[in-house]
This record gives structure tokens, C-alpha cells and sequence, in this order.
């Protein structure tokens, strides 16, 4: 691991693994949007996450165990900068009191 960040790191080893996001989602039980975040350092990782991470995302050929695998990505976190107030998406629909509605359709 170099200068690398949480993200940064994982993204290299899902692209290694030859995995798309959806593929790497999947096999990690997350929704794509969830890894999407982590790979772009825009949300850290829950203590889960970091779990099935290390496991799943493991060198091929590193037989150490879980326990030292995850202090190697603890340490990639703690030196990562995550940003404590992501951008939200816009909604595509507005609330009223008359109801919801899609934007442009009402």
C-alpha cells in the first residue's frame, strides 16, 4: 500500500479482480451506490464494511488473518479525509401539500 487512500485502494483491487462495481456490490452484499461512495472516499466505512472488505478484497495469496488485514485498511482510513456532509442528489420529485410529484409533470 502507498500514498494510496481507502478509496483509491479499493477501487485498484476490484479493477485487479476484474470485477465491475455492480459485481464487486454484489459479492460484498452492498448495494452499488454504497461502494460507489467508499471507492470515491465520500463516506468511511462501517466497522461491516471494512469486515467484508478486507475479506473479500484480500491480496491474492495473503493467507494473514482478517484481524491483520483489516489494521492494514484501518490504517488506509485513518490517513483518508472523508467529507462529513456528502452532496445529496437533487430529488427528481417535489412534495407539496397537495401531494408528490415528479418534477416537469405536474
Amino acid at each position: 500500500m502507498s500514498d494510496e487512500t481507502f478509496g483509491q485502494w479499493l477501487r485498484r483491487r476490484r479493477r485487479e479482480m476484474g470485477l465491475t462495481l455492480r459485481a464487486a456490490a454484489n459479492r460484498c452484499g452492498f448495494s452499488g451506490a454504497v461502494l460507489s461512495y467508499l471507492e470515491t472516499d465520500r463516506k468511511r466505512p462501517m466497522f461491516q464494511h471494512a469486515t467484508i472488505i478486507a475479506d473479500v478484497f484480500a491480496e491474492e495469496g495473503d493467507t494473514r488473518p482478517l484481524v491483520e488485514r483489516l489494521h492494514d485498511l484501518q490504517v488506509l482510513i485513518d490517513r483518508t479525509t472523508f467529507d462529513p456532509n456528502p452532496p445529496m442528489p437533487e430529488p427528481d420529485f417535489i412534495c407539496t401539500t397537495n401531494g408528490c410529484f415528479v418534477k416537469g409533470e405536474r
